[in-house]
Formats: structure tokens, sequence, C-alpha cells
């Protein structure tokens, strides 16, 4: 056994790519504009832009989560440019107004894993302790 700790993050990434820059809020929109710059240079297939956009945006803050017929487009979108078109649908909506992920880097750890909450001086306990299952 190596002892490292670690937490798989690709699916909370997907939702915010910004949640391990420094606890930084970064609105979902400006991450899908750039998302979709990126895209010029490196495209890739539409299913995947979807998919990531979808994540991006499905339940943040006035995102699809919020508007069926909008997330029902980005759905049967096919072409970039369509998709382009539902995100700044969806953008217009929220009247130009920033949404942000939720989550921290905290949230991918298990339950168990996670530090207790502690409060004042101490936090109980010494030293690391085995891993037991329940």
């Amino acid at each position: 056994a190596t002892n490292a700790a670690a937490v798989m993050s690709a699916e909370w990434l997907r939702r915010n790519p910004a949640l391990f820059f420094g606890g930084k809020q970064i609105c979902a929109f400006q991450m899908v504009q750039e998302y979709l710059e990126l895209l010029e240079s490196d495209p890739c297939p539409l299913s995947f832009v979807k998919s990531h956009i979808f994540k991006l945006l499905g339940t943040v803050d006035g995102g699809f989560n919020h508007h069926a017929e909008l997330r029902e487009r980005m759905g049967k979108a096919s072409t970039l440019h369509e998709v382009i078109e539902t995100v700044t649908l969806l953008h217009e909506l929220r009247n130009g107004q920033p949404s942000y992920p939720t989550g921290t880097w905290e949230d991918l750890l298990p339950r168990e894993a996670q530090a207790p909450k502690t409060h004042g001086v101490g936090g109980g306990g010494g030293g690391g302790g085995e891993a037991t299952e329940e």
C-alpha cells in the first residue's frame, strides 16, 4: 500500500473546471464561452460538446435544470451553431448575470474521509488511526 490519499474528480471537474482554482468562483457561462473558443483550435465530436455543456450548465442557478425547453433544444441540437444559440438564449434569460457552479473539492471526498468540523482549539483525537469498514 502506498498510503496515498486520492479522490476521483473527473465528474466534478466536468461540472466545475475551476474546482481546484484556489476557491475562486468563475461564472459557468464564462467557462462555457472559453470551452467553445477552445473548440475552434481543438474540435471534438458534437456529442462531447453537448455533454460537457450539459454538465457545466445543468445545475447552476438559471441553468438547464430551470429551463426544460432549452434543455430539450440542446439535446436536439445537431450543429455547433445550434449549441451556441441555445447557450446564448440561456445566458440571455439570466440577463447576463453570472451563475456559479456549486461544490468544492471537499465535496469529492467520501464522508468518512472528510475532516471533522471542529470549533475552537483541540479538535479531539490524536493522530491518524486505521481505516475501518462499517
